[in-house]
């Protein structure tokens, strides 16, 4: 998905990161420029159908770019592991299950995770992104919206306000 592209188009082109594997259910074999038209001139990577332990074999760092409960089936598998975490999904983005429940999907596979991921915001969390084992990315829509209102915030311009926002996606 899109997630998943952005992110590769930041990391492959790094001198400094070492690209291990990508594991894929769907784009099996495929190559990473087959199933991202964006991204040519890696056909060399190609997507490997391949469990969540062997894909973090050696990584220091995990991406999870799947929907929303497949991601946290497959976090499942990488907690007791020696990597960070982190995760493009809705899964881990929330700290109360209601409101999971709510927002995602009726039922969560591991809700006692649920707060314990730091919410990846650099604007807000800067230092403890830097420390945390696992990271939840705010989403777009958040991002957006706190991007737009922060420096209202840091002016001191919204207290005592009501905010409201609409927004849509295409």
């Amino acid at each position: 998905g899109y997630g998943a592209a952005e992110i590769l188009r930041h990391v492959l082109v790094r001198d400094d990161v070492e690209f291990l594997r990508i594991s894929s259910k769907d784009y099996i074999g495929q190559s990473v420029s087959q199933v991202h038209r964006n991204l040519p001139g890696y056909d060399h990577i190609k997507l490997q159908d391949i469990s969540p332990q062997d894909c973090a074999k050696g990584a220091d760092i995990v991406f999870l770019a799947m929907p929303h409960i497949i991601t946290a089936k497959v976090a499942m598998e990488l907690f007791d592991l020696d990597v960070r975490i982190i995760d493009l999904s809705g899964d881990f983005r929330l700290e109360k299950l209601e409101d999971y429940i709510r927002d995602y999907a009726p039922e969560h596979p591991c809700p006692e995770k649920l707060g314990t991921f730091t919410y990846g915001m650099p604007e807000l969390n800067s230092e403890a992104i830097k420390n945390a084992k696992h990271v939840a990315s705010p989403g777009c829509f958040a991002t957006g919206i706190a991007m737009g209102l922060l420096p209202l915030a840091s002016a001191g311009l919204l207290k005592g306000s009501n905010i409201r926002t609409v927004a849509m996606t295409g």
